[in-house]
């Protein structure tokens, strides 16, 4: 009986952990961006601090963001994310676990939306 408590328990449980790993069964889980304030000023404008994550449990490669009317005063840190014209990308993958960080000032907040992604399981 012990035994098959056991056997129960560890079914149950690697089950909950692999129901709180989202894979990306498809292209349409895109990179997750968020933004806030650091707190800093930089030329008189808001710092603002962005983070780009894999939101399941694939890297996500060749990312594009729109960079269409991005604004910034304080020189982008190239070796994390470089524009492109209208077009952005993190410098590497984005994977889970981790996530890209970069900074740009301007009074208001730009709306970085993904334009494209290629999604990496091994």
């Amino acid at each position: 009986m012990e035994l098959i408590t056991k056997c129960i328990t560890t079914v149950l449980f690697f089950s909950l952990v692999l129901s709180t790993m989202r894979a990306c069964d498809d292209d349409k889980a895109n990179p997750i961006i968020t933004q806030e304030l650091s707190g800093k000023k930089i030329q008189n404008q808001s710092q603002w601090k962005v983070t780009l994550k894999a939101p399941c449990n694939c890297c996500q490669t060749n990312v594009k963001i729109s960079c269409r009317g991005f604004k910034t005063v304080e020189p982008l840190d190239l070796n994390v994310f470089a524009q492109n014209g209208d077009v952005c990308s993190p410098n590497g993958s984005l994977c889970p676990g981790s996530s890209t960080t970069f900074t740009y000032a301007w009074n208001t907040p730009y709306n970085f939306t993904t334009l494209s992604f290629q999604v990496a399981c091994s």
